[in-house]
């Protein structure tokens, strides 16, 4: 599910810098693909927060490196 502005709950801990919880949506299944109305993805957000530790938790997540090779 994504809120009014197209955050999924993986974008709300990426924002939130929990890394723990983006951990576990990713290993549940979180769409790291889906992006937020402003067109912004799980990684963007990452990037923003300029942490290596979340960047690096999207790139071991195989629907972030999809997302890379499109």
């Amino acid at each position: 599910p994504q809120d009014l502005d197209g955050k999924s709950p993986l974008h709300l801990a990426l924002i939130q810098s929990n890394l723990s919880m983006v951990e576990a949506l990713l290993e549940m299944g979180c769409d790291a693909r889906l992006l937020t109305s402003h067109r912004e993805n799980p990684l963007h957000l990452a990037l923003s927060k300029g942490s290596i530790d979340l960047v690096g938790s999207l790139l071991r997540h195989p629907a972030s490196r999809e997302w890379l090779n499109q």
